[in-house]
Parts: C-alpha cells; sequence; structure tokens
C-alpha cells in the first residue's frame, strides 16, 4: 500500500510543479519519438523506412518549440491536447518507473 500511496504523491508533486511539467513533457516527447520509431520499424520492416517515417513526421518541428507546436495545430484545442497528451505519457512512464523501482 505505501507504495501505491508513494506513486500517487510522486505523480501529483511532479504534475503540480513547473519544472515537473517540463520534464513530463521533454520525457513524454522521448518515448513517444521512439515509440515512433519502433511502430514505423515494425509497419516497414526496414530501419530505413523507420528513420525516414521518423524524420517525415518531426520534420515540421525544425522550428524552436513553442512555434512549431502552434503551427501543426489547427486549433487551441488540438495544441492543448496535444500537450496533455505527451505529459500524461511522460508522467505515466515515469510513475510507473519510479512504482517499479520503489
Amino acid at each position: 500500500m505505501r507504495r501505491n500511496r508513494g506513486a500517487v504523491k510522486y505523480a501529483g508533486g511532479v504534475a503540480t510543479s513547473r519544472v515537473g511539467l517540463v520534464n513530463m513533457y521533454i520525457y513524454g516527447g522521448t518515448v513517444l519519438s521512439l515509440a515512433t520509431f519502433v511502430l514505423g520499424l515494425l509497419a516497414s520492416g526496414s530501419v530505413e523506412a523507420a528513420l525516414n517515417a521518423v524524420m517525415e513526421f518531426y520534420i515540421s518541428r525544425v522550428v524552436p518549440w513553442p512555434l512549431d507546436e502552434l503551427l501543426l495545430a489547427e486549433t487551441l484545442v488540438e495544441l492543448a491536447i496535444s500537450h496533455a497528451i505527451t505529459i500524461g505519457v511522460g508522467l505515466f512512464v515515469a510513475t510507473s518507473k519510479w512504482w517499479k523501482n520503489v
């Protein structure tokens, strides 16, 4: 029970701090990038094609951070959902790793 309660406190603490949210955004973006590569590798069967899929997906992200999200999102709601998913993935993976290692 302590480990579960600790995981909830960890997630809550990270989610309520500004630095924690930025770190979870970066961490979630990394996890999603790796997932995109693996799915591209499974779908195409070659590393070259998987790298091309990742590069095509992220070629529009050459622009610095706030501008790339604004250019890719068509609406403000889409922008908020994109950030929420990225932060949620980062928070879930980080909390799961914390839970496993405690």
